[in-house]
């Protein structure tokens, strides 16, 4: 605006040639570069000055960078603006201008994670110099995650690795994926290294609560000393350790639930169990021996009992069956002749209703 108003009143007064316009002109000026200052400073963190630092006004155009010594200069700054000054690896900072023609900043180093030991193969690395792809989780980032096992906990703290679970059932076993399937038809598993040792069990037996750090070796390069096996990656667990300090004891408690991705199936009472099985016997003589409706039901009924219950041995050496019902020898299912059973209503039960959970160790139920 104040451009734009300068502008103006100069045409104005070169067009008419009004020269009592020549003070208002004069002082129009002296308020504009009273507004556009030029300031200079230095850009530095603990160690020294900060090479290639970014020195941007907010909300406008007007930027530079610093200088190989961390010094820079602004020009033509407008009143109340805020100066950012931003470098990789260190915290920005917003700055608003109070008119001082001198501005010196220190940034704060961000870079801590440069120091950061990796575990390798057969040692440790620091991350600043380890020229693989690799990434770290510490303990303390594990315990912020609820989850049955530690590679639930791993799901979106590592680039490039999925967690995926196969089953859908509570502390079913999960599988680690890293940079995606590398095989078709072979095992795109990685290699598990605990404490050093390769690691062949269940995932979920490992307390994440028991671990330091997790780090995951992700190319060629990163897991060459493991060979072959180091194909799909390599997943090296380091668990804690005692340490030679002050007795410390740590206490933490987490409670929760968790349901089957497909709820299970109701079983069946023995009277379903025992109209299924006799349909399943039907079928099979109906449709695979041709046999005609009434004789495949007949063979049905004599032979669910056999199929269905489990033989044991009594006291005397013969073979009998063990039943909920008072009589074993009469038929259990009986039929119309066109392939449709129903329960014989003559069969009495021995066992309560109280007690019915015992027919499941001997009923035959897949």
């Amino acid at each position: 605006m104040k451009n734009s108003k300068l502008f103006h009143v100069l045409a104005f007064s070169m067009v008419f040639g009004f020269g009592g316009l020549n003070q208002s002109i004069a002082s129009t000026l002296s308020e504009y570069q009273s507004n556009q200052v030029k300031i200079s400073g230095v850009v530095k963190d603990a160690t020294g000055p900060i090479s290639g630092a970014s020195i941007a006004v907010k909300g406008t155009s007007i930027a530079t960078f610093t200088d190989a010594s961390g010094r820079f200069t602004l020009a033509t700054i407008p009143a109340g603006s805020k100066i950012v000054i931003s470098y990789v690896g260190y915290a920005s900072k917003e700055i608003e201008w109070k008119g001082e023609s001198t501005l010196n900043v220190q940034l704060e180093s961000t870079s801590n994670d440069l120091d950061e030991v990796v575990v390798v193969a057969y040692g440790t690395a620091k991350k600043s110099t380890f020229t693989g792809s690799a990434s770290v989780v510490k303990s303390d980032q594990l315990e912020k995650i609820s989850g049955s096992g530690f590679a639930e906990a791993l799901q979106g703290m590592s680039p490039g690795v999925n967690v995926v679970n196969n089953e859908g059932n509570p502390g079913g076993d999960t599988r680690i994926q890293i940079r995606g399937i590398s095989s078709m038809s072979g095992n795109s598993n990685p290699l598990y290294v605990v404490d050093g040792m390769p690691y062949d069990g269940q995932l979920n037996s490992i307390s994440p609560s028991d671990i330091e750090s997790v780090t995951v070796l992700k190319d060629a390069a990163a897991s060459s000393l493991y060979g072959s096996r180091a194909a799909n990656g390599v997943v090296v667990v380091t668990t804690k350790k005692g340490k030679t300090a002050k007795p410390q004891l740590n206490f933490r408690s987490a409670w929760g639930t968790s349901d089957n991705a497909v709820k299970n199936p109701t079983k069946a009472s023995p009277q379903e169990q025992l109209l299924n099985t006799w349909e399943a016997m039907y079928n099979d003589q109906f449709y695979k021996y041709n046999l005609t409706s009434d004789k495949a039901g007949d063979w049905a009924s004599d032979n669910v009992l056999s199929k269905l219950l489990k033989q044991v041995t009594n006291s005397k050496g013969e073979a009998t069956y063990v039943s909920p019902f008072q009589h074993i020898n009469e038929d259990y299912v009986l039929h119309d002749g066109k392939g449709n059973p129903y329960i014989n209503p003559n069969l009495k039960m021995v066992w309560n209703e109280k007690i019915m959970m015992c027919i499941r160790l001997f009923f035959l139920e897949n």
